[in-house]
């Protein structure tokens, strides 16, 4: 059983799909991870630690990013999601997050999120 097997879920009545039917990526490194959330294909992308660094990353929709377990973070690196649709964050936290990077998540004209 994984750690996100025993996180509840408050989408039950949401249409969001995430990364139905996508690849599956763990990452460790913010290269990867910015490389992994951007792209047009669906994907699971999974954070087993943490992240550090200093950036806005820009997603794109049909993603799903999962912390792995507790330690499972982003620090000093905010998401930012703009028109795009399907897109879901669980048990991931985020911290530090430079002003200059704007907020740790940022979200515009986006759906299913």
């Amino acid at each position: 059983m994984l750690f996100t097997d025993r996180i509840p879920s408050f989408l039950t009545s949401c249409s969001t799909t995430g990364d139905k039917g996508g690849t599956t990526t763990t990452v460790s490194f913010l290269a990867a991870s910015t490389e992994a959330v951007s792209g047009d294909s669906a994907a699971v992308v999974y954070v087993p630690g943490a992240i550090s660094g200093s950036a806005s990353t820009r997603v794109s929709g049909n993603k799903s990013i999962i912390g792995l377990n507790s330690e499972s973070s982003l620090e000093g690196v905010g998401l930012y999601i703009k028109e795009v649709s399907n897109f879901t964050v669980q048990n991931l936290r985020i911290s530090k997050v430079l002003a200059e990077n704007n907020d740790a998540i940022g979200i515009q004209a986006s759906t299913n999120v």
